[in-house]
């Protein structure tokens, strides 16, 4: 077979960070910029979340919160590798991307390159984002972002593509019409240019509103922005189209489908304000966009459906951005986000990609089943983020994404992005295929919640319950498991809302999600994955920590669940004393153990363990380490404001020394 080469698209955007005095989740002000990696994304995520520490960016194989040198030494006892990239304070960031390979030079042209991944880079300046655009930066794109934290949304990865033909499907994918994408995408063409800053750019989206108008859809609306770059009349404003189609059954989840409707020629080009046709680029998206809610306007969906045809793709999703941070303050539940972008360069035939972002891995493979049982297309899943594509701004808000997207590149961002050069056929099997994973998502049922795995203590057994679904058509359940995530080997059918997983491996980590089914047959999305752990041990108790009080420690934890669960047993050392004393002798059943009276001098350090009906003992936990409040010698108050240097205050270190 001939080896198929395809080209990267090029897009380098730049991101700008602006300082607007960031919070930690607790009220305090982080210090600094921080990466963590080292860990499975969605463990990372967890963690950082738990530690309450603020998100500001979702990098491909590290996240960027905020926070302090301490934080660090915690994470870094976690087993992740963090690095301090920059104090926040005094210093715009910026984002520096390309889909190619990122030249360093453009970077340091913006500032100083403080990280690098996956040929993004991370770039500090004292510049501000408009005396930035006003220097010559070529192929530069630059997006104010505000450095604000994201919401964590952290999904637990499920990839069964357990996935059967339906008719009912298959009927509603016949109804793509391959003569209905071609005069739209004519129309498309016919603006001669859909650019942004040029001066038509608001008959396109009033012609965009009409077409969504005329296929019967009457909740149709323009969102309206502003950004840094204004045409020559000196107007900023921006318009998103948006169009709402109201599930029949279910308002409360919202699935998106959407695609950009400007153009550009690039490297910058003044051409573009009257000629830049984008019909791959994206005349081909949006049309999918049109084509897939012409559709459902004729067959309503039990759940609700957005399109949006974003504005400003071309100069950093702004569009999009705009949209998906709205949608996220107001706490729209959005169950996943399907972009379009790029499905129609007449070189392709049958291979198309399909962008899989971290925690969206059981959509992206709906639609990869999906398109091999409706279409005769084959699917190629591409783990790359696409920093600045609209399901990049979706992502970096938490929610799931899907991103379609043609193998092979063509003439994009040229004057000679026209309809020759795209195939109709190509554009109306991706569309079929993506259709056909909407529906499988908005007439299937809902997605099982509230999934809690109990270990029963026997070394084999394993407890599932979840909540029932809310459609009053469900049969029953199937719960999944097996010992490599996303795989599952073994599976059970119930009608009722529990599971016991019986003949586990002991002490072996089992991957575990269920699925509703309704009497027609019909299986959910896969739901997000949980984690068991069968042992013959009680788990370490969590949440483990010593609280200072007077004259004594107030040690603190989380409850164990086992059903054969007994007590607890606390030990305590000394100082630097190598061993530890056991602090009772009966089972303690209670989580809250006061220690007292203790000597302020002395630094207490404490363990716990667990303890069954049979005397099963589970590892010890983590250390947690206090002194008690005394007015004994040592340090009463401390003034942090300060680095005493002189009289008998304390100095820097001696604060560290006491805090540690």
């Amino acid at each position: 077979m001939k080896r198929i080469l395809f080209r990267y698209k090029i897009n380098i955007i730049l991101l700008a960070l602006f300082v607007v005095v960031p919070l930690f989740i607790n009220g305090a002000t982080p210090k600094g910029l921080i990466q963590i990696k080292g860990g499975a994304y969605n463990d990372m995520l967890s963690t950082a979340e738990e530690m309450e520490l603020p998100l500001y960016l979702r990098l491909p194989g590290s996240i960027i919160i905020g926070g302090e040198h301490s934080d660090m030494d915690l994470l870094n006892k976690k087993g992740y590798k963090t690095k301090y990239i920059s104090d926040i304070s005094g210093y715009k960031f910026y984002m520096v991307s390309s889909m190619e390979k990122c030249n360093i030079e453009d970077a340091k042209r913006v500032g100083e390159v403080i990280l690098c991944e996956d040929d993004i880079f991370l770039v500090r300046s004292i510049k501000e984002i408009d005396v930035l655009r006003a220097s010559p930066r070529e192929r530069l794109k630059i997006i104010p972002l505000k450095l604000k934290p994201l919401s964590y949304r952290n999904i637990k990865k499920g990839k069964a593509r357990d996935v059967h033909y339906d008719p009912g499907i298959a009927d509603i994918v016949s109804q793509v019409d391959t003569n209905f994408i071609r005069s739209r995408l004519e129309d498309l063409q016919g603006f001669d240019t859909r650019f942004m800053l040029a001066s038509n750019r608001f008959t396109v989206a009033d012609s965009i509103k009409q077409y969504f108008l005329n296929m019967g859809i009457t909740d149709v609306v323009f969102d309206t922005f502003y950004t840094s770059y204004a045409d020559p009349n000196g107007d900023s404003m921006q318009v998103n189209v948006v169009a709402t189609i109201p599930g029949t059954k279910d308002t409360t989840e919202v699935y998106i489908v959407g695609g950009h409707w400007d153009s550009i020629v690039w490297p910058y080009d003044p051409t573009a304000y009257t000629l830049a046709p984008g019909v791959d680029d994206n005349g081909t998206g949006l049309t999918a966009t049109l084509e897939i809610a012409r559709i459902l306007a004729s067959n309503p969906p039990d759940k609700t459906v957005i399109f949006i045809a974003f504005a400003s793709e071309e100069l950093g999703g702004l569009g999009s951005a705009h949209y998906a941070s709205n949608a996220s303050a107001s706490g729209m539940n959005i169950a996943c986000m399907f972009n379009y972008d790029m499905i129609g360069n007449y070189e392709n035939t049958n291979y198309f990609f399909i962008v899989e972002y971290s925690g969206s891995e059981m959509y992206v493979n709906l639609f990869a089943a999906s398109s091999e049982i409706y279409t005769g297309l084959i699917p190629i899943i591409y783990q790359d983020p696409f920093p600045g594509a609209d399901a990049w701004e979706f992502y970096q808000q938490g929610y799931c994404v899907t991103f379609a997207l043609e193998y092979i590149y063509g003439k994009y961002h040229t004057v000679h992005d026209s309809l020759p050069y795209v195939s109709v056929p190509y554009v109306s099997e991706i569309v079929r295929a993506g259709l056909a994973t909407l529906i499988a998502c908005v007439n299937y049922p809902a997605q099982v919640e509230n999934i809690h795995i109990q270990d029963q203590g026997d070394g084999s057994r394993l407890a599932v319950d979840w909540s029932a679904n809310s459609e009053n058509d469900i049969t029953g359940y199937y719960v999944y498991w097996g010992l490599n995530s996303g795989n599952y080997t073994d599976s059970n059918f119930v009608s009722n809302l529990t599971d016991t997983l019986s003949g586990l491996l002991t002490d072996s980590t089992y991957y575990i999600t269920v699925r509703a089914i309704d009497d027609d047959g019909h299986r959910s999305i896969i739901s997000n994955e949980f984690t068991g752990v069968p042992s013959i041990k009680p788990s370490i108790p969590k949440g483990f920590s010593a609280i200072p009080i007077n004259h004594g420690i107030k040690l603190i934890w989380e409850n164990n669940t086992e059903p054969d669960f007994d007590g607890y047993r606390l030990y305590k050392r000394l100082n630097s004393e190598p061993g530890y004393d056991s602090l009772n002798i009966n089972p303690l059943t209670d989580t809250v153990y006061t220690d007292s009276p203790l000597v302020g001098s002395n630094k207490y350090y404490y363990t716990i363990r667990a303890i069954d009906t049979t005397g099963n003992v589970s590892d010890m936990s983590e250390e947690a380490y206090s002194r008690p409040i005394t007015l004994d010698q040592g340090i009463l108050i401390i003034d942090e404001t300060n680095n005493w240097t002189t009289g008998n205050y304390p100095t820097d270190s001696m604060q560290d020394v006491f805090y540690r």
